[in-house]
């Protein structure tokens, strides 16, 4: 069965350096890095709500916040990025 792969950004503002360091672990899983609280990754709909549910129990909902924005083929194609770096490209494998 084929899962479309949807090109999402997720920042973050955590105030406990504890549930930070785990919400960062947890979105290295998922993604790359981009800037200190800014991740983007390539999620399909399976992963996307896996990864929401996990952060999910890894935050205070009354004082941190995490924004998801997912992003269609034609809005990807459509960002800038000023400076170094470079939209985040999904590929299907990985090199070790």
């Amino acid at each position: 069965m084929f899962n479309p792969r949807r090109f999402i950004m997720i920042a973050f503002d955590i105030s406990d350096n504890r549930r930070r360091y785990r919400v960062v672990r947890a979105l290295r899983d998922y993604g790359e890095r981009v800037q200190r609280s800014v991740f983007e990754c390539h999620l399909s709909s399976p992963e996307r709500r896996k990864l929401l549910a996990r952060l999910d129990r890894l935050m205070r909902r009354d004082i941190d916040r995490l924004h998801v924005f997912e992003f269609s083929d034609r809005d990807v194609k459509r960002i800038d990025v000023l400076g170094f770096g470079e939209v985040t490209r999904y590929t299907d494998f990985l090199l070790v």
